[in-house]
């Protein structure tokens, strides 16, 4: 299912788009466009200006469940909108990110990855004997 909307985003990203009101939107467009939009992966794929007002809420909420699944990995931060979270949302993606931080910092293979500033001191001691141990048998 995931490729059929992929597909479909990169149609009507390819397609020549006419200015507003230039065109009338067939039923086949605005379907397709639907099934994107409420996906909620690809928003600057989604023509909003398509939508009802019962699809926007629709699509809305659909859009900060994809951002909220992506930012509770804890490894893409910089794809996760924090300003789309709620508080106790952003709790949970702080504590996703420090424990992210922590398992790639626990590696010692990735020193340039850790922030150092979010482990503790019992978290940093252990760091640099990963980092040692790493240096010693390779990183690879």
């Amino acid at each position: 299912m995931h490729w059929v909307l992929f597909v479909a985003a990169i149609i009507m990203m390819t397609q020549v788009v006419a200015p507003i009101g230039a065109h009338a939107q067939t039923d086949l467009e605005k379907t397709q466009n639907l099934a994107i939009c409420l996906s909620g992966k690809y928003p600057s794929a989604c023509n909003h200006e398509w939508l009802t007002p019962e699809e926007r809420e629709e699509v809305e909420a659909a859009e900060r469940q994809d951002n909220l699944n992506t930012c509770l990995t804890g490894r893409f931060q910089s794809l996760c909108k924090k300003d789309l979270l709620t508080d106790s949302e952003l709790e949970k993606v702080l504590a996703a990110e420090q424990e992210e931080n922590l398992r790639t910092c626990m590696t010692g293979r990735y020193p340039s990855l850790c922030d150092r500033s979010q482990l503790t001191p019992e978290q940093l001691l252990e760091v640099q004997a990963a980092e040692k141990r790493a240096a010693e048998f390779g990183t690879e």
